[in-house]
């Protein structure tokens, strides 16, 4: 959550796009939300959602490294390097949540809107 709000916080625009949006939301669910607000409300509201996913996108908060284990009889070929059967590789969350060949090249940059 701290980083959600550091980077909410830091940039003026989206603090006001986030505000903006989120009271929009809470009025038009006014007569089904109440304190405090459960999950099957907040995901009704797609600004937090977005906050909240691109926050933990740029900060994971589990630091495991996702392990998969090589399936093949012969095992795999991973960028050229030769992986055995049945041996666990993995990558870590932060360094997947970044890829520039899926988030663009802003990938480092807190856009909640992506």
């Amino acid at each position: 959550m701290r980083s959600i709000f550091y980077h909410i916080s830091r940039l003026p625009t989206v603090l006001s796009a986030f505000f903006d949006e989120t009271d929009r939301a809470f009025q038009k669910f006014t007569h089904h939300i109440e304190a405090p607000l459960q999950h099957t409300d907040a995901v009704k509201l797609p600004p937090l959602c977005a906050t909240i996913k691109e926050g933990t996108r740029l900060h994971p908060f589990i630091e495991i490294t996702m392990p998969r284990v090589s399936p093949s009889r012969s095992g795999r070929l991973i960028n050229g390097v030769h992986v055995p059967l049945s041996y666990r590789v993995g990558i870590n969350a932060l360094i997947n949540q970044r890829g520039r060949s899926v988030f663009g090249a802003d990938a480092d940059i807190f856009q909640p809107r992506r």
